[in-house]
Parts: C-alpha cells; structure tokens; sequence
C-alpha cells in the first residue's frame, strides 16, 4: 500500500511539472527597470540565424585562444543586447571580441510573457572558441 501511494505520488508530481512554459528565474527590478517582475515566459529570446552566423563575424585576429566563453546579457523587448559581461573567460582579448560580437551582430527574437507581449530577459550564451 505504501509503495502504490508512493508510486503514484511520483507519477502525479512529474506529470504535474510538464508545462509549455519556461520557468527563469526572477530578474530584480533595479536592475531590469521593469514594470512587472516575471518569472514564467512562454517564448524565450532566441538568436536570429544561430550561433554559426554570429561566429561569421568573430575577427580570429583578436581571439587567438580556444575555449569555451560564457557571455551574460539582457535582451530587451526589441531583441537588442543590452549589459553584456563575461562570466567565464578565456582571454582578456577573446573576451573583449566576444563583448563586440554580442553588442553588434547579434540579435534576438524577444521573450514573451504568459500574456503575449515582449518582456527583458537576461540570459547567458555559452560560445565556444576554436584556434585557427
């Protein structure tokens, strides 16, 4: 008896956590300068044309370092980067390559809220370096 309750308490939970909805976690409103604080988008910012087109634009001149970066921004209701920063680096060089890349060539469809309408999302964007 124990068990089939437990079974069936399992069943009930992970079936109540599928959702269509993408859970982030809260952004400040100090920091974002919002009206609202969301916590529950239903469409997350995506990339226009991939991380392949963006890498397109990366001058190997000013990345001669391989690795894997880790690029931490907002994407505004207009699908534009705003506060781009570093959180995992590989050199101060690529790092600033990276920071150019983001602020000028890439753009984003926005995030949008439960209700329908164009949200700030802060994100991070993991980009991976090879040597040339």
């Amino acid at each position: 008896m124990t068990r089939t309750l437990l079974l069936l308490s399992i069943l009930i939970g992970t079936s109540a956590c599928n959702t269509s909805r993408h859970i982030i976690p809260p952004i400040p409103i100090d920091k974002m300068e919002l009206s609202g604080d969301y916590a529950i988008l239903d469409e997350l910012p995506e990339l226009i044309g991939g991380i392949g087109m963006l890498m397109e634009h990366i001058n190997p001149r000013a990345c001669r370092a391989a690795g894997e970066t880790i690029v931490e921004f907002i994407v505004d209701e207009n699908g534009n980067v705003l506060e781009p920063s570093i959180i995992q680096s590989i050199s101060r060089g690529c790092d600033a390559e990276i920071i150019r890349l983001i602020t000028e060539h890439a753009k984003f469809t926005p995030g949008l809220h439960a209700d329908g309408h164009a949200v700030k999302v802060k994100m991070s964007l993991p980009i991976t370096v090879r040597s040339l």
